[in-house]
């Protein structure tokens, strides 16, 4: 059997900057194979050298980031509430709290994948699609909707397996989803002639295979994860705990939803390639958030064990090296893509106008990366210490509210310039307002 509570283990017998490491670099390194094949998925894409396919493509992805983000309401509310309850040694209630967020993201899976069968057509022009990129759209859409059970799962355990200190097998169960998917793709788009189909039914695959190994990993042979119905109960303040903080961190991924719909609607004024060119670059950016998401969500387990453990002096020394972390790959970040962005954009597409539009955009995208990370820094620390509404903010605001009047106002005053200029704008401004909320709310329960 297992041995119990093994992020309180690593807080006890290793350094804040070794048991950081243990649990980051395995989650970071998760979050590069996503980037790969997300890269490699676009690449395919691309190689079509169909514009309407692949605006088709682009105008369709928001509907996975949105099914990923209705599996993150359980996902961050689980992890969150587990590192607390190993930092109490409470294993009964780690649980109760798996055993509820899978079957509840299960069910709520099925429901989702019937409800956007159903609404398909409607979903699809909501989105953008003409006459033109809505067979493409269409043919793109059925097969992620059909994942949506898997997708709704996966991020259920691979959060609760980064929250119990197994980090690295979660990076296996994902490398092997990804691999899976890789090889499917050519596969199914060019020798099956599939297209885009063929792009989105790898994807359902590849899905499948990482929540079932997630799943498998986690609970096989578990003392501390359980998803026996036996264990399906959980008490009133622990699912609106649950809820709460997994909703207000599960937005974040919703509303950069809202943010690609909302891009790619005014990019489409301009013209069919301008919005192709920003599927792309949207590909790319994911570099800079996974690998800044993942190196800040590496501390949120420790940060969340030692909260549960009341032991004040650690979480602040988890804070700070953290913090420093994030700034400096957000700074490297930043430099690789403002002197190499032409030759990142060849890498996809032979367009020469294509490149040139995707060159000028990704350079703004990343202006403001050391301001993201930041960000995603406060964040994990509210998460860790369950302050649903202080994450709730973070997540309504740098792609909700705040990058919402950014490209209303930016667009109105500079166009098609201004338009492109909306994130980096919203991620400065962001960035003020969590160092506000941290000062206000988040800094007193760790001093």
């Amino acid at each position: 059997m297992e041995h119990k509570s093994t992020t309180a283990d690593l807080l006890e017998t290793l350094p804040v900057s070794k048991a950081y490491f243990r649990l980051s670099i395995p989650l970071v390194l998760s979050m590069v194979v996503t980037i790969v094949y997300g890269l490699v998925d676009m690449g395919f894409v691309s190689a079509t050298e169909d514009a309407n396919l692949i605006a088709g493509v682009s105008l369709i992805a928001p509907v996975y980031t949105l099914l990923l983000a209705f599996g993150d309401i359980f996902g961050y509310g689980a992890a969150a509430l587990i590192a607390q309850a190993l930092g109490r040694k409470d294993y009964l209630k780690t649980k109760q709290i798996t055993s509820f967020s899978f079957w509840t993201a299960l069910s709520s899976g099925v429901l989702v994948t019937v409800l956007l069968l159903l609404l398909r057509r409607p979903v699809i022009t909501l989105l953008g699609a003409d006459a033109d990129t809505f067979p493409h759209a269409q043919a793109y859409y059925t097969w992620i909707v059909m994942a949506a059970p898997a997708v709704l799962v996966y991020p259920v355990f691979l959060n609760i397996l980064r929250s119990v200190g197994k980090a690295k097998e979660a990076m296996f169960a994902v490398l092997l989803g990804t691999v899976v998917n890789i090889i499917l793709d050519p596969v199914f788009i060019f020798a099956l002639n599939m297209g885009a189909a063929g792009a989105s039914l790898s994807t359902f695959i590849g899905m499948t295979i990482e929540a079932v190994a997630c799943l498998w990993i986690g609970v096989r042979g578990s003392e501390i994860l359980s998803i026996s119905p036996n264990h399906v109960r959980l008490d009133g303040g622990s699912v609106r705990q649950l809820l709460s903080v997994g909703f207000s961190a599960s937005l974040t991924n919703a509303v950069q939803t809202l943010m690609l719909v909302v891009t790619n609607l005014y990019l489409v004024r301009y013209s069919v390639l301008a919005v192709s060119a920003m599927g792309i670059v949207q590909k790319v950016s994911l570099i800079s958030y996974l690998l800044l998401l993942g190196f800040a969500l590496g501390a949120q387990p420790l940060l969340g064990c030692a909260y549960g453990a009341e032991d004040r002096p650690k979480m602040r020394e988890i804070l700070t090296y953290g913090t420093k972390v994030c700034l400096a790959v957000a700074a490297v970040l930043t430099l690789i893509i403002e002197i190499f962005a032409p030759q990142i954009m060849s890498l996809f597409i032979s367009n020469a106008e294509i490149v040139s539009m995707g060159s000028a955009m990704m350079r703004v995208q990343y202006v403001a990366t050391v301001f993201l990370a930041l960000v995603l820094v406060l964040f994990s620390l509210a998460i860790s210490v369950g302050d649903a509404r202080v994450s709730f903010i973070l997540s309504v605001t740098r792609q909700g509210i705040i990058f919402l009047a950014a490209i209303t106002i930016l667009s109105a005053l500079l166009g098609y310039t201004g338009v492109i200029s909306a994130q980096p704008a919203a991620d400065i401004l962001t960035a003020v307002l969590a160092l506000f909320l941290y000062r206000k709310r988040i800094r007193v329960k760790i001093l």
